[in-house]
Parts: structure tokens; C-alpha cells; sequence
């Protein structure tokens, strides 16, 4: 009995070990924290960079020359360069482009160019002007694609695809890194402006 209490006695006094149970505890709430910080840091640099691409190319096609098919490959394949080799794909890439006449039309109601009794409300016999050529009143939402002379041009580019440490989601990450960048940018006055033509309600 004597020998039993003074082998628990010995075991309770044994700090051999201690320090690898307690690296156990911790470990992986740090290595949770250090892919945390490399996704953060992923995420803002591809911003950057992302932005700074998508500027240098609408720059590019605000020139006289410019197609709309060359832009969209430039972009998607200087989007994949930055993003990781298992993310390398054009599913992974959305690009928008809307052109406005003006800066100030963004989102802005279509102007009614007739307005028979005055009431400011688009009635029967009144006519628009159909900014965004879509045959419908409404909110200038932008005509698709790099727009003419003079128009200003709204680029939007979304990339997305999984993070490359997916455990970050224990800590509130969302399993997808989704980076959107946007750019607005005025065409070069290189010929005359394309008029946007007008609609009539008829019914």
C-alpha cells in the first residue's frame, strides 16, 4: 500500500510531457490563426492587384481600335495570372461592362423627351430617350459592352473560387474567396458620340 501511494505521489509530481499536452491545446487554434492571416492577406493583395489590371486595361480600351472580344480576353488572362493554379478558370471570372453617355446618367431615369400634358409621367403619345437600349422606361442600367466616342464606361470584374485553406471556415471565414473591383472610365473623344435613340409608348 505504502508503495502504491508513493508511485501516485511520484506521477503526480512528473512534469515530463507537460509541454507537448499543452502544444496540443494550442497548436491548432494558432495554425487556424496563421491560415487566417495568409487568406487575409491573399485576399487583399489580389484586390490590389486585380484593380490595378483592371484600370490598365480599360485605359486601353477607352482608345480608338479597341474591341470588345480583345478586352475581355486581356482581363480574364491577366485575372488567372494572380489568382492560384488550381483557380484558373474562366467559370471562376465574371466581367460586366455598361457604357452611359454621362457620368451623370448612371442610374438615372430615362429622360422624356415628349411629354404631352406635362405631367411628367411617361403616358401614351409620350416618347423617351432609350439610353440603355433596351426599348423599356426606366433606370439608365447602361447599354452592354465598351460603348462609342466620349461615353463613359462602368467595368466591374468578380473573381471567385475556394480558398485554399478551406478549415478557415471554423473561425467565420466563408468557404470562397470573392474579390469584386470596379473602374469607371471616359472613352477618348476620337469620333462623334452615338446618339441613343428615341421611343414612343404606344400602348
Amino acid at each position: 500500500m505504502r508503495g502504491l501511494v508513493a508511485r501516485l505521489r511520484q506521477l503526480r509530481a512528473d512534469r515530463e510531457g507537460a509541454t507537448l499536452m499543452e502544444f496540443g491545446f494550442v497548436a491548432p487554434v494558432m495554425i487556424l490563426m496563421l491560415m487566417a492571416g495568409f487568406e487575409t492577406g491573399y485576399g487583399i493583395y489580389l484586390k490590389t492587384v486585380a484593380a490595378g489590371t483592371l484600370e490598365a486595361r480599360a485605359r486601353s480600351a477607352s482608345l480608338e481600335g479597341a474591341t470588345e472580344s480583345q478586352f475581355d480576353s486581356e482581363v480574364r488572362r491577366s485575372m488567372m495570372n494572380i489568382m492560384p493554379a488550381y483557380a484558373r478558370s474562366n467559370d471562376n471570372i465574371t466581367l460586366s461592362k455598361r457604357n452611359y453617355t454621362d457620368y451623370s446618367r448612371i442610374d438615372a431615369p430615362e429622360k422624356i423627351t415628349t411629354d404631352v400634358d406635362g405631367d411628367g409621367i411617361l403616358d401614351v403619345g409620350d416618347c423617351w430617350l432609350d439610353e440603355d437600349f433596351n426599348d423599356t422606361f426606366g433606370t439608365n442600367e447602361g447599354a452592354s459592352g465598351l460603348g462609342g466616342p466620349d461615353d463613359g464606361v462602368f467595368y466591374s470584374v468578380t473573381i471567385s473560387f475556394p480558398r485554399m485553406f478551406p478549415m478557415v471556415s471554423m473561425m467565420g471565414l466563408s468557404e470562397n474567396v470573392s474579390v469584386t473591383v470596379r473602374t469607371l472610365v471616359i472613352n477618348q473623344p476620337f469620333g462623334t458620340q452615338l446618339e441613343r435613340p428615341t421611343k414612343c409608348r404606344e400602348v
